[in-house]
């Protein structure tokens, strides 16, 4: 991986990683992290060594892992002090039910993903347009679990999620929504632990194109 790295960001394919040193190094180094250019090519020899000694298992292993890390989070740094607009750090795969999935659906897709929240587009009744609105994991938990009967609880978990929100006191939370080329400068003083969502007009309705968490700008 780094390898490739170094081959996109120095412009040539070289004959080992310690080619791609140069490279790899100055990215990082315009994140101006305190650190700066010495550490980044420390980690970058640390790296390079013990992939070359070829070692691979027990507390070294560990080790050469974490200045693995170490070295990407200050590549990652240095790539993203440069992106200022909400297209280029928002996930562009979200993932979202709508108001006829099942809840029993819905819960699946929260424990799949690890997700504390996710996005659902809420249909108006009777109208051909509708709503986003964030449904979060401790909600629907209580929701679910309100009744001790097992029954009942399996009974929830076959309603149509919009159907729980409008007649049996699902609550969701309003979301706030973005367009791609957005500002990040402009929309973090709306950014809470609830995601932005990142919307597109598309045949008439609103389209989720992305989410953006206060994760995704650490």
């Amino acid at each position: 991986m780094l390898e490739h790295i170094g081959q996109v960001v120095g412009g040539k394919i070289g004959s080992g990683l310690k080619d791609y040193q140069d490279p790899i190094v100055a990215l990082a180094h315009h994140a101006d992290h305190p650190k700066e250019r010495e550490e980044v090519a420390r980690l970058f020899n640390v790296v390079r060594e013990a992939r070359n000694k070829a070692v691979h298992d027990g507390a070294y292993a560990r080790h050469l892992n974490s200045r693995l890390v170490d070295l990407l989070l200050l590549l990652e740094e240095g790539i993203v002090m440069n992106m200022d607009r909400v297209e280029d750090l928002m996930v562009r795969t979200p993932v979202f039910a709508e108001s006829w999935h099942l809840v029993l659906h819905v819960r699946k897709m929260m424990l799949s993903n690890s997700f504390s929240w996710i996005p659902i587009y809420q249909q108006e009744n009777g109208a051909s347009s509708g709503k986003w609105v964030l449904l979060q994991d401790a909600r629907l938990m209580k929701w679910i679990r309100s009744d001790s009967q097992k029954s009942k609880q399996k009974n929830r978990l076959a309603l149509r999620v919009g159907e729980a929100i409008s007649k049996h006191e699902l609550v969701t939370s309003g979301a706030h929504c973005v367009r791609a080329d957005s500002l990040i400068s402009d929309i973090l003083k709306q950014m809470g632990e609830k995601p932005t969502l990142v919307t597109e007009k598309i045949d008439g309705r609103e389209r989720l194109v992305g989410i953006l968490t206060a994760f995704d700008l650490l």
